[in-house]
């Protein structure tokens, strides 16, 4: 774990920003301010916020440790380290460095581990880091995983900016099984805005679509997108649930709202509300599904083991989000291997956006 000097520089100005901001204030570190390509207001939080252009004015030495508390899948790692760097900030800390420190105070962050600081080799050498390389039937796909991996490390900033050629859940080795199929059945759990409905329907005929989306505001305007989506595919029969997919019936906290919503632990306790949770198995008791994504904020594992009897019963491509929890990018292909133990699929790994956000495991069965 990297050590935090007493003073410090904030590299953004965003919600995770703000929020190590507090954690280092709480824990006795002076804040001087935060940086941004793009500051939009003279301070945050009653702390200064500077541009690059004004970082020379204020006499910040270019031995002031500076702290990159930018953490989304835009701006990869590479650019915003060159970025400093040009203004003449060589300490850098990135999310990786401060967070076993943080954990506590910031909570949940996605892939961000409080064992980040444990050895790569060591990770490497473990069970299921070679389980799961075992079972990646390419090689961009052992590449990925180990890039992914050294990434989160602080081993290879250059993967920052690296994603696949591939598109996301719908591409060449998702689509062939399903070729010969005049038209197939689609289970989206964590819809969203239907976007991923939209992209599929654009290259392949769907004859239903079953979409779960607990996340009122995101609910709203998947209804709204859905009439549109319905006028330039009428035979599609398309059903909508505010619901999430779990391995239980039971009502749980969501917090946060749109692409920021979470099942995992309280982005902000103030904004949670109750939202109500089933098993795809109850649901689904007799149907067969073709093709199934999850992308469920954290319960990806839990919406697969709650859903196993159909997942077995369909043999379906599956496409299931590995960037919500830090285990996530083990756990989730050796449990999905486990749940086809018997069945004939390979298995891929693809990044699809930058910072080891959007990664994803496919498992593909075999003609």
């Amino acid at each position: 774990m990297a050590a935090v000097d007493s003073n410090v520089l904030i590299f953004g100005a965003g919600s995770h920003a703000r929020k190590v901001a507090g954690a280092l204030l709480n824990r006795g570190h002076h804040v001087l301010g935060f940086v941004s390509s793009r500051p939009a207001t003279d301070s945050l939080d009653d702390i200064p916020v500077y541009g690059w252009s004004s970082i020379g004015d204020n006499q910040f030495p270019s031995a002031t440790q500076l702290i990159c508390a930018i953490f989304n899948r835009n701006d990869p790692y590479v650019e915003l380290v060159a970025l400093a760097n040009h203004y003449g900030f060589d300490r850098i800390l990135m999310p990786w460095d401060y967070y076993p420190y943080l954990e506590q105070d910031l909570g949940w962050c996605y892939w961000l581990s409080p064992e980040s600081a444990k050895p790569l080799e060591t990770i490497e050498a473990s069970i299921p880091y070679q389980q799961v390389l075992s079972l990646l039937a390419d090689q961009e796909s052992k590449d990925t995983f180990r890039r992914i991996h050294a990434f989160r490390q602080g081993a290879d900033l250059a993967f920052s900016k690296a994603t696949a050629s591939d598109t996301q859940y719908f591409n060449e080795f998702t689509l062939a099984p399903l070729a010969e199929r005049s038209s197939i059945t689609y289970l989206d759990v964590g819809a969203y805005d239907g976007d991923t409905l939209r992209t599929l329907s654009a290259s392949k005929a769907v004859a239903r679509a079953i979409l779960f989306e607990p996340e009122a505001s995101n609910y709203a305007i998947l209804q709204v997108n859905l009439k549109e989506l319905n006028q330039l595919h009428p035979l599609m029969k398309i059903e909508a649930l505010p619901l999430a997919l779990g391995n239980n019936d039971r009502f749980l906290q969501i917090s946060g709202q749109g692409e920021a919503a979470s099942l995992h632990g309280a982005v902000d306790a103030s904004d949670s509300r109750l939202i109500h949770m089933v098993r795809g198995d109850d649901l689904f008791p007799f149907e067969t599904i073709d093709f199934i994504k999850i992308d469920a904020e954290g319960a990806d594992l839990d919406a697969l083991l709650g859903m196993a009897e159909l997942i077995r019963r369909s043999s379906p491509v599956l496409a299931v989000s590995l960037y919500h929890r830090p285990r996530d990018i083990t756990d989730l292909p050796i449990a999905i291997s486990s749940l086809l133990d018997g069945l004939s699929y390979r298995f891929y790994l693809r990044q699809h956006m930058y910072n080891s956000f959007e990664s994803v495991f496919y498992a593909v069965p075999c003609p």
